[in-house]
């Protein structure tokens, strides 16, 4: 709540002055906030008062007394401030302003306002226009519901490891030595293919120099 009292008439007539705090005082002791340079307001004349989001104005049993709306306040006594009221203390005399609180920017919004249907835009857009009228949010393609998918199981898998957080290798041979195997395996097949190769050679030299020894002579 923002308070201001306005001078009313006199020299300074339409000077602002903000009520800060919750007592503000006027008289003119040294501890008041507004202290008037006249001997027909008393040390400690009156006070505004804040309390609960309302205002209070009290009187200090001051010599000349505290009016309000041309109306003299008991003494020690309290009145409630509205605004546009008319506050004088001795030769002095005020307007008060009263200003209510704006509401929060961040204030949600109510459950209705939150979401809107496509219905519910058709409808707008009939009242208001199709240029003010909110659209629906459009709901999220297969594609990109796919891609989400395809991110979310290769996440899982990168994730997946040991308790210390290395990831887990499968036991036994890997892809990697596969080609060592192969190699492995073409060089026994050449060897033997060679030795059967041997062999049958050595025993075609063998039938043929049997032949050539039971040639006669």
């Amino acid at each position: 709540m923002k308070v201001n009292l306005v001078v009313a008439t006199g020299v300074h007539q339409g000077k602002v002055i903000p009520i800060l705090g919750t007592e503000f005082l006027i008289g003119r002791d040294p501890q008041c906030q507004l202290r008037p340079a006249s001997q027909a307001v008393s040390k400690q004349h009156c006070a505004v008062l804040v309390r609960e989001g309302k205002l209070f104005v009290r009187d200090y049993g001051s010599t000349n007394g505290t009016f309000l709306n041309d109306e003299q306040i008991e003494p020690n006594g309290e009145v409630e401030l509205k605004p546009d009221d008319r506050l004088r203390v001795g030769p002095l005399d005020f307007s008060v302003q009263i200003e209510a609180p704006r509401p929060s920017d961040s204030t949600p919004l109510p459950d209705a306002l939150r979401k809107v249907t496509p219905s519910d835009a058709q409808k707008l857009r009939q009242v208001a226009g199709p240029d003010l009228a909110p659209k629906p949010v459009p709901a999220p393609s297969r594609s990109a519901s796919n891609a989400d998918d395809h991110d979310a199981a290769a996440a899982m898998l990168l994730g997946m490891g040991d308790e210390a957080g290395e990831p887990k290798v499968p036991e036994g041979s890997t892809i990697m030595e596969l080609p060592a195997v192969v190699a492995e395996v073409g060089k026994a097949e050449e060897a033997k293919k060679a030795a059967a190769v041997k062999e049958d050679t050595s025993n075609a030299a063998s039938e043929i120099l049997r032949r050539y020894m039971r040639r006669p002579r």
